[in-house]
């Protein structure tokens, strides 16, 4: 009867209603992670940017695993399009600018 299927259509609403709210603060948590991703970027790109007198263009690993710096030199576009990598050369860098980014896994310009 017409009063069981609105019951219903309620019921289904209110479900609705529910999984929109749960989207909703996916999106918030998606959108406050992509602030803070972006925040770390701002925080290194003058590194990444930067044509320093003192610097070969290579970035060194603050960390010694290659393999994980390349990976992460993988979502950074150099300005000349490539970007470098080595940790063998790490040790009595004197670190530009990048060193003060809050991760692990920032690879930046060693100065010597």
């Amino acid at each position: 009867d017409l009063e069981t299927e609105v019951t219903t259509l309620n019921t289904t609403n209110e479900a609705l209603t529910t999984k929109v709210s749960d989207v909703e603060t996916e999106v918030t948590t998606l959108s406050t992670t992509n602030e803070a991703l972006k925040a770390v970027l701002t925080a290194i790109s003058p590194a990444i940017a930067q044509d320093h007198v003192n610097c070969d263009g290579i970035f060194y690993c603050k960390i010694h695993d290659l393999e994980v710096c390349s990976a992460a030199i993988k979502t950074i576009s150099g300005k000349n399009g490539r970007v470098d990598a080595d940790v063998s050369k790490s040790e009595g860098c004197s670190w530009l600018p990048s060193r003060d980014a809050t991760t692990q896994y920032i690879c930046g310009v060693c100065s010597y």
